[in-house]
């Protein structure tokens, strides 16, 4: 979902939330990289207007096979906090963006 936010009349910013599928399989990572990358198109064609992509990626950028494109593109993490601690003592990750 995109919404072009402009505050008080400053600068417009394009903001775009995702969710990614939930099942951790290939197809899932796959899938939200598509999302993603239709995401970091529709940013690019905007020109200049800043931009934020965020959401429950359920996948680290790593994970996601767009996350060269965005580094190419010069778009940049906002954080490096770590958004998932299994109760069950497995791998923490970042997968909210």
């Amino acid at each position: 979902m995109d919404v072009m936010w402009q505050p008080s009349g400053d600068t417009p910013v394009l903001l775009t939330n995702v969710y990614g599928e939930a099942d951790g399989s290939a197809v899932a990572t796959t899938r939200t990289a598509a999302i993603l990358g239709d995401a970091l198109v529709r940013h690019t064609q905007r020109g200049g207007v800043p931009g934020l992509v965020m959401g429950d990626f359920n996948a680290t950028m790593d994970e996601l096979p767009c996350a060269y494109a965005f580094h190419l593109a010069g778009w940049q993490d906002a954080s490096t906090d770590v958004t998932m601690l299994p109760s069950h003592g497995g791998l923490s990750r970042r997968i909210d963006h």
